[in-house]
């Protein structure tokens, strides 16, 4: 699994030409929230090999976090630093990554 996720990374890389930059790539999905680093080293690995300044981080919220925020703006809304905080410090414990 961690070849593949590379992998799949290392074809976003190389198609927006991002091989010698510090970019990050998020991995999300609660496959990636197990205790044990195997998969994210191989991951880390993998993606090296092509971007070795890439910077292999943790998805910080669920994707659900996003939306609200998307809805947010479309009522209205702005997503200012004071309205992220409130929604960081009330969201859902269960909805944020581990």
């Amino acid at each position: 699994m961690g070849e593949e996720v590379g992998t799949s990374a290392n074809a976003l890389i190389r198609r927006l030409q991002l091989e010698q930059s510090d970019v990050e790539v998020v991995l999300g999905g609660s496959i990636f929230k197990g205790k044990g680093r195997l998969l994210v080293d191989t991951v880390t690995a993998r993606v090296k090999e092509v971007a070795p300044g890439a910077r292999i981080v943790p998805l910080k919220r669920e994707p659900v976090f996003g939306t609200l925020l998307l809805a947010l703006e479309a009522a209205g809304m702005p997503a200012t630093p004071d309205l992220l905080q409130r929604l960081s410090d009330t969201f859902p414990a269960q909805w944020s990554a581990r």
